[in-house]
């Protein structure tokens, strides 16, 4: 194919065929937060992000990953629609060492369980849509699955423009406790049938590996 049409959109001094450099993604956006801090990275439904913001999002993301035991040789699966969680989430699980396994939302339940076993996902990042949440908690707990990390719809818009601080997390009262951590703060989910939150701060997720019963 000799005719490239899409050429005709691309930006005013854009090369199609520049040469391009071998890296790690993680440098990557490194490179791209010290070359240009204050440019937009990200902008959806409402949410602006500039490239240093987002790098700041990614290293709490990442410290609390790898509480959760995420290091190099860990599969971490992201279970999410198109949202900001999950640019900060693929960055993140490469940042702790981990490495990425891509879900897709329209999979049946059956065929999630299948990819989750085959790929020997340990951690689960996904969305608290119930159409997402649902099938995963269906599946969690059973085979290697042992770990949900929930993001929520509100997630950034309660975290100021510029990253806040991190804060330790309170310790969950109960140690019966299935990790379900607010991004960027947590949640948890006794094993009891009703779901209630233990604990919230703006912290990286401190959670552990659900205890057995």
């Amino acid at each position: 194919m000799t005719s490239r049409p899409w050429l005709k959109s691309y930006p005013e001094g854009t090369s199609w065929n520049a040469p391009l450099r071998l890296t790690a993604l993680t440098a990557l956006l490194a490179d791209a937060v010290r070359q240009w801090p204050q440019r937009i990275a990200l902008r959806q439904h409402g949410v602006v992000l500039d490239y240093a913001t987002l790098a700041q999002h990614v290293q709490r993301a990442a410290g609390g990953l790898r509480e959760l035991g995420v290091q190099p040789g860990v599969h971490v699966g992201l279970y999410l629609p198109n949202v900001p969680q999950y640019i900060v989430a693929f960055f993140a699980v490469l940042q702790a060492g981990g490495t990425v396994v891509n879900y897709s939302p329209l999979d049946a339940g059956q065929t999630l369980r299948h990819k989750v076993e085959d790929s020997q996902t340990r951690l689960m990042i996904t969305f608290d849509a119930p159409e997402l949440l649902g099938k995963m908690e269906a599946i969690a707990g059973h085979g290697t699955l042992q770990t949900l990390v929930v993001g929520r719809a509100d997630d950034f818009a309660a975290v100021p423009a510029a990253a806040t601080a991190v804060q330790p997390a309170p310790a969950c009262p109960s140690p019966r406790c299935w990790p379900r951590p607010r991004w960027p703060g947590r949640m948890c989910r006794p094993t009891s049938p009703r779901p209630s939150p233990c604990c919230s701060t703006p912290a990286a997720p401190r959670a552990s590996p659900r205890a057995r019963c």
